[in-house]
């Protein structure tokens, strides 16, 4: 994670509030097609070690685990749920078949679990951030103004800043 470089945020949080709303969910399934989300077997071990990281540096959880449930509408689905958990998706969905206990149960129909889902703390993951890069004068609260943005050679300068890649991250905004 850290390796020697130094970053700059220029950010103005009034703009935007995407991602401080958004919901830090994380699903290894597809359900609709019952396939591996795209990339999940790489992407996954490297999200959680980063953050797994970032926990122990900001002592502070930013992971949740949390079980997510699929429910089932039909038998078929529930016979092809058991044969991908035995074969491709086996990493990823638990192939026990659970049955509602009674009618005071939670789901009326029958349900199986995924494995290695939850949610990331986004907020509190910005927070944290924000605070870490405040600390180490990399973090600026200004709207990017395009126009003191300039070329020295091979190097990329706004104003005092001088860096070798810039990189935006400017959501529907732009």
């Amino acid at each position: 994670m850290n390796e020697g470089k130094s970053v700059v945020v220029i950010d103005n949080p009034v703009l935007s509030n995407c991602s401080k709303v958004a919901g830090g969910i994380y699903n290894p399934i597809v359900f609709k097609r019952l396939t591996q989300s795209w990339l999940a077997d790489m992407v996954l071990p490297c999200m959680i070690d980063f953050y797994e990281e970032l926990e122990e540096k900001f002592q502070s959880q930013l992971l949740h685990p949390v079980k997510i449930a699929r429910i089932f509408t039909n038998e078929e689905e529930e016979i092809l749920w058991q044969k991908k958990s035995i074969n491709e998706l086996n990493e990823f969905i638990d192939g026990k078949i659970h049955k509602p206990k009674d009618e005071y149960s939670f789901c009326k129909d029958s349900y199986a679990f995924v494995k290695q889902g939850g949610y990331v703390d986004v907020t509190k993951f910005l927070e944290l951030t924000r605070n870490f890069l405040e600390q180490r004068n990399g973090y600026v609260k200004e709207s990017f103004d395009y126009s003191l943005l300039h070329f020295e050679g091979e190097n990329i300068v706004y104003n005092n800043v001088s860096a070798s890649k810039i990189i935006f991250c400017e959501g529907y905004l732009n």
